[in-house]
């Protein structure tokens, strides 16, 4: 009897395994993006006097402004000092850095190693700008200034057909 019963669940089992399909879903990270214009900015440590400076951007039309002092003293925690930013505008100083990547058989990574004598600023304005222009001013005089026309290019880090997408561009610029 149990025989039976076995034998007619085998056929029975069989038959529901071809009516009923597998469903592959797609699986999406949950890594966050933002519109935004970036820049690095490269200069000799002799070639930016020390004293208060201060970074105007120009975006559009609207001008917001960040506030720093060079050189740059590590705090006593061994972080570095947050510029003062108007919203919508990040800015880190710092030395300049060279970055490689590395594998192995156990691991992988990356390393960043200062590079002597050289400061790099990277500045974040956050949305897409048509138009940029950004200013350095060391006291009262100009050192630096240069505008960008950014191509954004989309962005998705979490995958092809995962959201977000975002609309970043980013530019490199040096002070003699």
């Amino acid at each position: 009897m149990k025989l039976e019963r076995i034998g007619l669940l085998v056929p029975l089992l069989g038959s529901l395994a071809l009516s009923t399909s597998c469903t592959a879903t797609k699986g999406c990270t949950d890594i966050g993006c933002i519109d935004q214009f970036s820049a690095v900015i490269e200069a000799p440590s002799v070639s930016l006097p020390a004293g208060a400076h201060r970074l105007d951007v120009s975006a559009d039309g609207t001008t917001l402004s960040c506030t720093f002092a060079l050189p740059v003293e590590p705090l006593p925690s061994g972080g570095l000092p947050a510029p003062a930013c108007a919203p919508g505008l990040m800015l880190v100083v710092g030395p300049a850095v060279t970055c490689t990547t590395f594998e192995d058989s156990a691991s992988k990574g990356r390393r960043c190693d200062p590079v002597p004598d050289r400061v790099q600023e990277r500045l974040t304005v956050a949305g897409t700008p048509t138009n940029v222009t950004v200013t350095q001013w060391a006291g009262d005089t100009t050192i630096f200034q240069q505008t960008a026309t950014p191509t954004y290019q989309v962005s998705r880090p979490n995958g092809p057909e995962c959201e977000p997408a975002c609309r970043q561009a980013s530019t490199t610029w040096s002070i003699p």
